[in-house]
This record gives C-alpha cells, sequence and structure tokens, in this order.
C-alpha cells in the first residue's frame, strides 16, 4: 500500500478539490467504485446544469446526470475523450476515475488515446482502472508513459484516490497559521508595567 500510495502521489496532478466524478464502460464497476469511495470516506461529485445538458447528449438515453458516468459497453474510444473533457468543465469535478473493461470491437489501447489525449488539453487530476490482464497490457504502458495513474481494479484506484485525499488535507493543515496569541491568555499589563 505504501508504494502504492508514493506511485500515485508521484503520477497524479495535485487535486483541486475532493469531488470525484467516475466514468465506466460497464454499470458493475462503477457501483463497485462508488461503494469503495464512500465507504471509505470519499466525495462523489454533482453534476451542474451544463454538464448533465452535454453528457445528455453523449450518453445513452436516462445515463446522463448521474455520478458514476456509465455509458454502454462499446462504447467507441472517442467518446472517453468526450465524456472527460465534459466533466473537467463542471466546477464541482476535482477528478476523474476512469474504469474500462476490454470487450470486443472495441479498443483498449484507442480508448487510452482518448483519455489521455483529453487529460493533456484539460490538465486535470485524472486515474484509471484499465482491467484485463494482458489484453490492456498496451493500453497500462500508455498511461505509464503518460505519467497516468492505473490500477487493475477500481478498488486500487479508489484506495490511491483517497491516498490523495489525504494527502491533501495533510498539505493544508501544515499550512494553516495558529493564532499569535492563546485565546486564553489575557496579560497582566499592571504586573509587566
Amino acid at each position: 500500500e505504501l508504494f502504492a500510495a508514493v506511485e500515485t502521489l508521484a503520477r497524479a496532478k495535485p487535486l483541486r478539490g475532493e469531488r470525484l466524478a467516475i466514468v465506466s464502460n460497464g454499470r458493475g464497476m462503477g457501483v463497485m467504485a462508488v461503494d469503495s469511495l464512500v465507504l471509505n470516506g470519499g466525495r462523489l461529485a454533482s453534476f451542474g446544469e451544463p454538464t448533465v445538458a452535454a453528457l445528455d447528449k453523449l450518453l445513452p438515453a436516462g445515463r446522463a446526470g448521474r455520478n458514476p458516468v456509465d455509458f454502454d459497453e462499446e462504447a467507441p474510444p472517442e467518446r472517453y475523450g468526450a465524456v472527460i473533457r465534459t466533466l473537467f468543465e463542471d466546477p464541482g469535478v476535482d477528478a476523474v476515475m476512469v474504469l474500462h473493461a476490454p470487450v470486443a470491437g472495441v479498443s483498449s489501447s484507442k480508448a487510452a488515446e482518448a483519455v489521455i489525449q483529453a487529460n493533456k488539453e484539460k490538465k486535470g487530476c485524472v486515474l484509471t482502472s484499465w482491467m484485463g490482464g494482458s489484453r490492456v497490457a498496451d493500453a497500462r504502458h500508455l498511461f505509464g508513459n503518460a505519467r497516468i495513474p492505473t490500477f487493475d481494479t477500481p478498488n486500487q484506484a479508489v484506495d490511491s484516490y483517497l491516498h490523495m485525499v489525504r494527502y491533501r488535507r495533510n498539505q493544508e493543515m501544515l499550512i494553516e497559521t495558529p493564532t499569535s496569541t492563546p485565546e486564553e491568555f489575557t496579560p497582566d499589563t499592571d504586573a509587566a508595567r
């Protein structure tokens, strides 16, 4: 866990907040990630109306406006990039986690390239979980070269995201300025004179 935390903190872009959007090409993966996030004290992002309207054009009917964002299993690779760009336009989204399980007819590597390109354009914090062992090895290699953290399972990705949240909170606490005088202290000016 220590090595996973160090790798994530070294590769991922700093968080600007703690609200996570989850994107998946399968409903079960997204639900697993949400459960893990919520049970461990994380926060899901809520989408604004412009984001919901934009997602409505990109996703199958009835799937927009909800977190996790779930598009169909056979979504083209370009949709990954389009959804990420849309989510990073929303001020209520601080990071995006993209989950992918390989399916016939959709290139896992092309989907990874779309995620990498969208991340370059929007400069946000992206974490990924490309599941499937050797079938997604090339895609995971692309993420490594792009310095985007990628994990074997959604739970590992959520754990790493929570490491980032705790690190961010600790950094904020370290720069807090203590009060200049204790609150219960009243100087004895007569004795001082």
